[in-house]
């Protein structure tokens, strides 16, 4: 589950459903879990309430969902039903004090949906997670910087090598 070879720019948590699910229905758990709908009503993230830097995301948890691999946006016309939710934390550009928070969501939507989360295919419980962040974490300050910082950032913005 750990490879620092390939560098991460996110950490992307699945939900897989066996079966199809009102997409309303999602939206509805999410928003009860304090997620907010984006100015377009197309997206759904879990906003930071902290001070956050120019360079940095206002968002812990981004909330991407897909009718099996296509993507469908949450106040989209035709789209319905869903089958698959992924939670995103976006490392370089969060301190990585907010893992905490991305990890509570994961468990917040696991325990509403009822459906383990995977990584890279594969179940993987909070431990797991939480040392795979702090793997990653270390492995980018090792490299350039520790995640959130303002040098990180501009060095993916020029897609210098990291």
């Amino acid at each position: 589950m750990n490879n620092l070879e390939s560098w991460h720019q996110s950490i992307e948590i699945e939900y897989k459903s066996t079966k199809k699910m009102l997409l309303s229905d999602l939206k509805n758990i999410l928003i009860k879990l304090n997620f907010e709908s984006s100015k377009d009503k197309e997206r759904i993230s879990f906003p930071r309430s902290d001070i956050i830097e120019k360079w940095q995301t206002s968002k812990i948890v981004c909330a991407d969902v897909f009718n099996d691999n296509e993507e469908v946006c949450f106040d989209h016309e035709g789209y319905n039903d869903w089958n698959i939710l992924k939670l995103i934390y976006l490392l370089p550009w969060l301190p990585i004090s907010h893992f905490e928070v991305f990890l509570l969501k994961v468990n917040e939507v696991s325990d509403a949906l009822k459906i383990n989360p995977s990584y890279n295919g594969v179940d993987v419980n909070f431990d797991e997670l939480n040392k795979l962040a702090i793997t990653y974490a270390d492995d980018l300050t090792e490299r350039m910087e520790a995640p959130g910082g303002e040098f990180l950032a501009q060095a993916i913005a020029l897609n210098l090598p990291i």
